[in-house]
């Protein structure tokens, strides 16, 4: 899943739910049960906002 998620964001067409473009490679995620979002984590931190979060059907 992060694999997809990396590539999505190496090509530019990925976004969080705020609508920021991403530009750095996650290196670990949470994704909810459903498995429709995914929510960073950094630094070791799960960023746990909605705005953060990404929808994973953009994959």
């Amino acid at each position: 899943m992060l694999a997809s998620v990396n590539k999505a964001i190496q090509k530019g067409s990925l976004t969080n739910r705020d609508g920021v473009l991403l530009d750095k490679p996650l290196t670990a995620a949470l994704v909810t049960d459903d498995g429709k979002l995914l929510y960073p984590i950094s630094d070791g931190i799960p960023v746990l906002l909605e705005g953060e979060s990404i929808t994973l059907e953009q994959i």
